[in-house]
């Protein structure tokens, strides 16, 4: 069993929530994929996120979500609001990666400004899968009656995606654009490293075809390339300038906490559906 060191040092058994046997991702070491991307650097930053990777791992609320013995109703109302809600933080990505591509190539970074924009175009229209997802779990038996799923797509984004947003442009507008491979590296290796579980869950839970859950079917897969791509892409950016190694930290590590605070305003959202206790409207600032 894969062994991981909590942020005390102390070794704990692999997270129920991530599936690194299934992908070789659960350490984040890279060695699976590209040996070489192996330097000082690079080590120094896997250590440095590894407490924000493990607080996404280790959440107890999305481990209970996720287990064999998790509530149905619930991990559905959770697959709704995810799909609805991430809309809003999924339609900006192409547009994201490409203008950060822009920026890299305007203070020198050729080569990386390229592969960025090029890379950008593998992310149009994925929201559309997200859209697709949630008009089929509103109408799958196990969803709430009289769910205004247009309500839930005309509604502001989340709080928590408003988040994820601001930290989009915060690096791209900054002086370092290049902090947005730390973002795109962390987000997408979430899909390879706890991915598999909800794919899982959802196929337990909602139904073994693939529909309502197609945008995470999709990224499990796709996502396992786009690691590699964003793993190099920052071992050359942390190669060429070392002393920013504590700043892409930080940018990944704040990535990470935002993404989790999404997962669990969206957990909140749905637990308050299944008691009514909340508008399906949902909150936002």
């Amino acid at each position: 069993m894969t062994q991981y060191s909590d942020h005390t040092g102390r070794a704990a058994p692999a997270p129920a929530v991530g599936n690194s046997t299934v992908t070789g991702e659960g350490t984040g070491t890279g060695k699976e994929d590209d040996p070489g991307s192996e330097t000082v650097a690079f080590a120094a930053y896997e250590a440095g996120v590894t407490p924000a990777r493990q607080a996404v791992e280790y959440h107890p609320g999305l481990r209970g979500l996720l287990a064999d013995d998790g509530d149905p109703r619930l991990f559905h109302a959770w697959m709704l609001r995810y799909s609805v809600h991430g809309v809003h933080m999924t339609r900006p990505v192409e547009g994201w990666i490409s203008t950060a591509g822009d920026h890299c190539a305007e203070i020198g970074l050729a080569d990386l400004g390229r592969a960025l924009r090029a890379h950008a175009r593998a992310e149009s229209g994925h929201e559309q899968m997200m859209i697709t997802d949630a008009r089929y779990l509103a109408t799958h038996p196990a969803g709430r009656d009289g769910i205004d799923l247009e309500a839930l797509f005309a509604a502001p984004p989340l709080a928590s995606a408003l988040d994820y947003i601001e930290l989009h442009h915060d690096t791209i507008e900054g002086t370092r654009p290049y902090g947005q491979v730390a973002i795109e590296y962390e987000i997408e290796r979430l899909s390879t490293a706890i991915g598999p579980t909800v794919l899982v869950a959802a196929r337990r839970f909602i139904g073994p075809d693939g529909a309502g859950y197609s945008f995470v079917a999709d990224h499990v897969e796709l996502d396992q390339g786009h690691t590699t791509f964003n793993r190099r892409q920052l071992t050359g950016v942390l190669t060429e300038r070392p002393d920013d190694l504590e700043y892409l930290v930080a940018t990944g590590t704040r990535a990470l906490r935002t993404y989790l605070g999404f997962l669990t305003e969206c957990l909140d959202l749905a637990r308050a559906d299944l008691t009514g206790r909340q508008p399906l409207a949902g909150a936002s600032r």
